[in-house]
């Protein structure tokens, strides 16, 4: 393609060297036939391809050109092409004489030598008015001859981006736009536009019609998915139906012999299929159980459990925002204490924590609505609320009952429960200044001092009257390791914790210097002293390890659990152990021995366990709604008991909020008897060490803590009733 062609006639061909040369230094590509021979149809093609190809006609106007049958033909077929054409005169004219193409435009006149020059700027001038138009004109111009040459042939239509630069050169014309497009360039443009149509249209048709006959064949093979899903799982019913009657028989015919191993098939029986018959033998082998002496139906998650300073009484936390106390003796309940609200937003566990006074007359309990009510054992009257306005994690009295120690999401305060008057309040704050949760908080034996751990925090000591900080136990680093438990030995001069590297650490409650770290990540996540204060106990994922307090070294380390340990607690003789775990079962270990006797019978996790004050009865708290009591006694030989209520709904974890228990103190809302203080220490954390998976469930628990979790209640197969 040329920037100029140039029609003139032979006799000028001096002028239009001169122009030519011109052209060529001002950097114009210029097409002239200087060849002269006769018109013959390959040469006029050639002409006529050079002028369609040319972005200007330049016309030399002299007598000759105008008279001239090729010129005018020349100029017929730049006009008959919308082409720019731009007359100049090299010799006067007579302009009757001009053809029209070339008379209605405006002549450039070079008649004069000493004029060239400003006349061929004049002549530049033209040739770069509206270049990038004139260009496309020509571009789009060659692309619709060549189609109308080839008979219109489809595959030189425009498609994708060619088809929209020059729909959109089309749209960019002005009235004034020159030279204007011809209809065969319209034509062509347009022909592309409905080929590019028509093509859209086939193209969503068969993609619709894939679509089509893919979900039909998608359909059929849910269909057939379905069904053969509906016969493998009737089959599998059909299997464990025969499988769970298999048992139930087994364990009837079993009973009046072995009334454990009765009580194994049943429960078996009842996880395989759920029939009744396997409930109904479940309940009388469990009437035969010696060492289950009471089973109390809380109603909503048990939370807690724990004995009265007398023993007489039990109460028990559940997450319907309700405390109970019952019966040591019968399970009979004897009150419902309600008044706790909702909490909001609903992250709903109920009651927290409990605690009796010393003298057992009373009765704290601690909610997620913010506030710590104290009740009349006696009555179950409400005498006063506490409003905290925070979600109460920790809840204790004092060892003289004249003060009442409340941990919350926002730090400790101590205030008087008979007036309801705060005396103290120590907020708890990380190193930016942030309130924090408290995970564990407890009064020294001698109530002067009270101690407390808070997620992302030291472990921090306290007056109790005025709250003035006594001292700090650095550790390794609050942000790096963090304590989560704390309890005093029983002289009040020792403090121990438990810390998220698995360890435990003694410090001197007096001067804060730690004396001994046991464990070094070995499994320590609970940590407790013994009634002489002699032992330490600490229980881990699946071991509990008994210490010589004066030593670094472990006096014992008894294994056995399968599961995460959740609470460990000496007998009040100092001999025996008390563990709980994820498992289902509690135990009670005599170290020398390695042979525990075995409580089963929860349906899930057992949360808590506790021994009475006299160390003849224990009682425990699972996940799946019941507390239970059980005979301490039978000690020396190894025994195995189970217990468990009708069941007639399986109780399923969904959604679990890890807390975690402590051996001789309460651990979010567990209460730990200390026999050698008559008072409770207790424990409420939110920190975790490693994960370990629960057995039979998808749920992850942190080893040697406990998960709070939501219940939801499911119908066993072939269940009927209600």
């Amino acid at each position: 393609m040329s920037d100029v062609f140039v029609s003139y006639s032979r006799q000028d061909v001096a002028f239009v060297r001169r122009l030519h040369d011109a052209l060529e230094r001002a950097g114009k590509d210029a097409w002239v036939d200087w060849q002269g021979i006769a018109p013959t149809a390959d040469w006029m093609s050639e002409i006529y391809l050079a002028i369609e190809d040319a972005d200007t006609f330049v016309f030399v106007l002299s007598p000759e050109s105008v008279a001239s049958e090729v010129c005018a033909r020349e100029l017929a077929h730049a006009a008959e092409h919308n082409k720019r054409i731009v007359p100049i005169t090299c010799r006067g004219v007579d302009p009757r004489t001009v053809p029209g193409p070339a008379a209605r435009h405006q002549w450039i006149s070079f008649e004069s030598d000493g004029r060239f020059d400003a006349a061929f700027d004049d002549l530049v001038k033209a040739l770069e008015t509206n270049p990038d138009w004139v260009a496309s004109h020509t571009h789009w111009l060659r692309r619709a001859l060549d189609w109308e040459k080839s008979q219109r042939d489809g595959s030189l239509l425009l498609r994708g981006s060619d088809l929209a630069s020059a729909e959109e050169w089309l749209a960019g014309q002005g009235a004034d736009t020159r030279p204007e497009p011809t209809a065969l360039q319209n034509e062509y443009v347009h022909a592309s536009r409905r080929a590019s149509s028509r093509r859209q249209r086939r193209t969503t048709a068969a993609v619709a019609a894939a679509l089509v006959v893919s979900v039909a064949l998608a359909v059929v093979a849910l269909v057939q998915r379905n069904a053969a899903t509906e016969q493998a799982r009737v089959a599998e019913e059909q299997t464990r139906v025969a499988e769970s009657r298999a048992l139930a028989a087994q364990a009837e015919v079993l009973l009046p012999q072995d009334p454990r191993l009765s009580i194994l098939l049943a429960e078996r029986a009842l996880r395989t299929s759920g029939i009744p018959e396997a409930g109904a033998t479940l309940r009388r082998a469990l009437a035969r159980v010696e060492a289950l002496l009471v089973t109390h139906n809380h109603g909503s998650d048990a939370r807690s459990a724990a004995f009265s300073p007398d023993g007489r009484w039990v109460i028990s936390a559940g997450s319907d925002r309700t405390a109970h106390i019952w019966d040591a003796a019968s399970g009979r309940v004897v009150r419902i204490l309600r008044g706790h609200q909702r909490a909001v937003p609903s992250d709903e566990l109920g009651v927290r924590d409990v605690d009796f006074s010393p003298d057992g007359s009373r009765v704290a309990t601690a909610g997620s609505d913010g506030t710590v009510r104290l009740w009349e054992t006696a009555t179950g009257r409400e005498v006063r609320v506490l409003r905290i306005g925070f979600p109460v994690t920790v809840v204790a009295f004092s060892p003289d009952g004249r003060r009442i120690l409340v941990g919350s999401s926002r730090g400790v305060q101590i205030g008087d429960p008979r007036s309801g008057r705060r005396a103290t309040t120590i907020p708890v704050r990380d190193r930016r200044g942030t309130e924090l949760e408290i995970t564990d908080a407890a009064f020294s034996p001698d109530g002067r001092t009270v101690a407390a751990t808070a997620f992302g925090s030291q472990t921090k000591l306290w007056d109790a009257r005025s709250g003035r900080l006594l001292r700090s136990l650095p550790g390794p680093g609050p942000y790096r390791i963090r304590p989560y438990s704390v309890s005093f030995d029983p002289s009040g001069r020792r403090v121990i914790t438990a810390s998220s590297d698995a360890s435990a650490r003694i410090w001197d409650a007096t001067s804060g210097r730690l004396l001994r770290t046991l464990g070094r990540g070995t499994g320590a996540f609970d940590a407790s002293f013994s009634r002489d204060g002699r032992q330490i106990v600490t229980s881990g994922r699946r071991t509990v390890t008994l210490w010589r307090s004066g030593a670094d070294r472990r006096a014992q380390t008894v294994e056995g659990h399968t599961d995460a340990v959740t609470s460990a607690v000496f007998h009040p003789d100092g001999e025996r152990i008390l563990t709980a775990s994820a498992d289902g079962t509690a135990r009670i270990w005599e170290p020398a021995r390695q042979d525990p006797t075995l409580l089963r019978g929860h349906a899930g996790p057992v949360r808590s366990a506790m021994f009475s004050r006299d160390g003849r009865r224990l009682v425990t708290a699972g996940a799946a709604a019941t507390a239970r009591i059980w005979d301490a006694s039978g000690g020396g030989s190894r025994r195995t008991a189970r217990g468990g209520r009708e069941p007639t709904w399986l109780d399923e974890p969904v959604g679990c909020r890890v807390r975690s228990h402590g051996p001789v103190r309460r651990h979010g809302g567990n209460r730990h008897q200390h026999p050698g203080l008559g008072r409770h220490q207790r424990r409420d954390r939110a920190h975790a060490p490693p994960p370990e998976r629960l057995p039979g469930s998808a749920i992850r628990r942190p080893a040697g803590l406990r998960a709070q979790c939501r219940v939801q209640r499911r119908r066993p197969p072939g269940h009927d009733g209600g």
